[in-house]
């Protein structure tokens, strides 16, 4: 059946790690217009048209959510490209053959335009305000979900890495994240990041909490299940209200990292290296297995002391 198929491809997913699987889940399985129910969760996967997921779609793109309808298109070509490769893959030890010869959702058109480059970055004020409004004192925000965007700033990462910490990973001594090859977004190398001054304390409260397991639990969580993103944006949405500050969402302080940074005295090429950006070329995809720590930990110095001084004690300012 459609809903069988999503389901095992889900689970194929949550085997995988991948990080994603919360919200290609929910888009097809769990929400109230998911696209198993929208398409037949009962039929047989091959019995879906195109058109099926062209009607499915367009409830979406027409009441103005185009960006939700583009994903949920790549969620549904993805889980039939799956199925199709999975049926023939002489690796796995079970394989199933889910009968279908075509992908419906490749026949429907990418919306090219549905999913905007983004250029949004926060200014030394912005970040100030946001850094207070983070306080451990502060109202309007779980110590968690405050944690989260100070470690966003402190340390440019991406949002979904940071939610995926474990107290484990971090070592306050060494003022050091160390973060699993298959918790980083490219699953082959482990990635080191050396930890500013600014989030130690707020890191060191949590794993007071917390302990050796995840840093950023889900509300009432069983076992390993991490904090959704969406919890994240939905806090900086309200802090954006509360602030009066422009809109931004959680990856665009990735973006004003990398930006600041720089006004920071930090060199493109150690940015990179601390957001895992470097080493794209086959030279160092394929041969270069040096770690820069010395040369991260120095970056992420001056990034401390721009922070401290711009943001967090901004009042030392010289």
């Amino acid at each position: 059946t459609v809903r069988g198929m999503f389901e095992a491809y889900v689970a194929h997913m949550r085997s995988k790690g991948r990080v994603s699987v919360v919200e290609v889940e929910r888009a097809l399985l769990l929400s109230r217009d998911n696209a198993a129910d929208a398409l037949g969760a009962g039929k047989h996967p091959a019995a879906v048209e195109p058109m099926d997921i062209v009607k499915y779609l367009a409830g979406f793109y027409n009441t103005g959510h185009r960006g939700a309808a583009d994903k949920h298109r790549s969620y549904i070509a993805s889980a039939y490209n799956w199925a199709m490769k999975s049926a023939n893959d002489y690796t796995a030890e079970h394989r199933q053959d889910w009968g279908i010869a075509t992908n419906p959702g490749a026949m429907v058109p990418k919306d090219a335009g549905a999913i905007g480059t983004r250029d949004r970055n926060l200014s030394a004020l912005e970040l100030q305000a946001v850094w207070a409004a983070t306080a451990p004192d502060a109202p309007g925000f779980s110590p968690e979900v405050a944690v989260c965007i100070r470690m966003l700033i402190g340390c440019g990462q991406r949002v979904q890495e940071t939610l995926r910490i474990d107290g484990s990973e971090i070592n306050l001594q060494t003022k050091e994240w160390r973060m699993p090859a298959e918790k980083t977004k490219g699953r082959k190398f482990p990635h080191t990041i050396p930890l500013p001054d600014a989030v130690i304390d707020d890191l060191a409260a949590l794993i007071a909490i917390h302990g050796d397991g995840p840093l950023f639990p889900a509300r009432g969580a069983q076992g390993d299940e991490r904090m959704d993103h969406r919890s994240v944006m939905q806090a900086i949405e309200r802090l954006c209200a509360r602030e009066k500050l422009q809109a931004f969402q959680s990856r665009d302080i990735r973006r004003t990292w990398k930006s600041r940074a720089h006004e920071a005295g930090v060199d493109r090429f150690t940015r990179d290296l601390i957001q895992q950006h470097a080493k794209n070329d086959t030279g160092s995809k394929s041969y270069d297995r040096a770690e820069y720590g010395p040369q991260m930990r120095e970056a992420m110095a001056k990034w401390d002391a721009w922070l401290a001084a711009n943001v967090t004690n901004p009042d030392r300012k010289s």
